[in-house]
């Protein structure tokens, strides 16, 4: 990926001048993944995020996310036990989040 195309997804979740290009050069490539489908502040499920990284790891490469500072809240889809994920921004960040898009599943 083109380090213009990093900067656009860092200053989409509200990340400039807190994370850089080269602090997401460390992410191994399943994190990578799941950073990459997330960054665009869509709601996605357990199974979407396990295959974007390819494997059973989703969720431990989302909560890895979470780690460095990028802020992920969790919701639960009414009336089943399934839950949904999104990146909302990153701490200590003063831009707000973009608003989550159209045809949400709640």
């Amino acid at each position: 990926m083109e380090k213009r195309d990093v900067e656009r997804q860092i200053r989409a979740i509200g990340g400039e001048g807190i994370v850089t290009p080269e602090d997401l050069s460390v992410f191994c490539e399943q994190r990578w993944r799941v950073f990459k489908m997330m960054s665009d502040g869509r709601w996605y499920t357990r199974p979407q995020i396990e295959a974007a990284a390819r494997g059973a790891d989703g969720l431990r490469r989302m909560r890895q996310l979470r780690d460095v500072g990028i802020v992920i809240p969790r919701r639960r889809i009414q009336g089943t036990r399934t839950f949904v994920y999104r990146i909302s921004g990153i701490r200590g960040s003063a831009q707000k989040p973009s608003p989550p898009p159209q045809g949400s599943l709640f």
